[in-house]
C-alpha cells in the first residue's frame, strides 16, 4: 500500500516538473488540456495558473486565444 502511495506521489511530481520545464505558457496549457482535461474547467483560474506556474492574466489570455 505506502509502496503504492509513493509511486503515486513521484509520478505526479515528475509531471508537475515537467511541466515547469516546458518554456512557454501555451506549451503548458497545451500539455495540461490533453492529459488533465476533466480537471480544467472544474478548478478555479488561480489554482490551475498556480499549478501551471503562469500569472492568472497570462492564463486568462492563453484561454481567450484558443476559444477564438
Amino acid at each position: 500500500m505506502t509502496r503504492k502511495i509513493l509511486q503515486l506521489y513521484y509520478s505526479q511530481a515528475e509531471e508537475r516538473a515537467y511541466i515547469t520545464r516546458l518554456p512557454h505558457a501555451i506549451d503548458k496549457w497545451n500539455y495540461l488540456f490533453t492529459n488533465l482535461d476533466k480537471f480544467i474547467y472544474r478548478v478555479p483560474l488561480k489554482y490551475t495558473a498556480s499549478f501551471l506556474g503562469i500569472r492568472v492574466e497570462t492564463l486568462s489570455r492563453i484561454r481567450s486565444l484558443i476559444k477564438e
